[in-house]
């Protein structure tokens, strides 16, 4: 696939968000919808930044709901004697999971969140909620041993009081500047965070069973769902979008 320039790819998510609708049929009540999903992106417009912090926010919250008692909340920072910035970022995906699995290895299973934070001098750090008590000394002997730095800090808080940090160090990654932004995505950061698998609550609504009949990516769609929401196509609409669809006008069809 071709690598897009950062400024290529800022230009082709806002005209997805302003133009991508999906085609659905749905096999609860055999009727066909319009979809306008909600983009997210951290390099997106600023309507998408929103969205996408704005999920998090709200997945957090689930966090606060369903952890009892105290937690622990860990800042993970590499040696700047050691490290640049252009180091940091090119290896700090394999050390976060080489120090979780040190971790797993000296007290078994945890239950985690880690969010990453850039300096103004573009060095990346890690902030992490932990659903168990790690002990300091296992803490900095495992990230010493990853990266030869020793700058940790660990601190047992209660889930609100982690709930509040962690939305904090968020709401400062919503206000990347443009060159930070730039710089996480030349080198591959397509989101900033990461979680252990049973982190968060589960709390999903069933909305039926859609299958994808197509895509729609042009601005001359006569018909637009509201983002987020499932618009019924009367059968006039529905024939003249499939038309235009067939012939490649408006976007494609989905071959089974």
């Amino acid at each position: 696939m071709r690598h897009l320039d950062f400024y290529d790819y800022k230009s082709k998510l806002e005209n997805q968000e302003k133009h991508l609708q999906l085609l659905l049929w749905s096999k609860k009540d055999n009727k066909y919808y319009l979809y306008k999903p909600k983009m997210k992106s951290i390099y997106g417009t600023p309507k998408m930044k929103e969205t996408y912090y704005k999920q998090l926010r709200h997945k957090l919250q689930l966090t606060e709901d369903n952890t009892n008692g105290k937690i622990s909340f860990i800042t993970l920072t590499y040696d700047a004697k050691l490290y640049s910035p252009a180091q940091v970022i090119g290896r700090c995906k394999r050390d976060i999971q080489l120090w979780l699995k040190m971790i797993r290895n000296r007290i078994g299973r945890i239950n985690y969140m880690w969010i990453v934070e850039l300096t103004k001098k573009n060095y990346v750090h890690f902030h992490l909620i932990v659903k168990q008590y790690i002990p300091a000394k296992i803490i900095n002997s495992c990230w010493h041993a990853v990266t030869g730095s020793i700058i940790t800090h660990v601190k047992g808080v209660t889930r609100e009081t982690a709930g509040r940090y962690i939305t904090k160090y968020i709401s400062e990654s919503a206000k990347l500047s443009e060159d930070q932004a730039k710089f996480l995505y030349d080198n591959n950061f397509s989101r900033l965070y990461a979680h252990s698998k049973g982190f968060f609550a589960s709390k999903l609504k069933s909305k039926g069973i859609f299958y994808l009949i197509g895509i729609i990516t042009s601005p001359l769609c006569a018909v637009s769902a509201q983002s987020g929401e499932f618009l019924q196509l009367e059968q006039i609409a529905l024939n003249h979008i499939i038309t235009l669809m067939e012939q490649n006008d408006w976007g494609y069809i989905k071959k089974y």
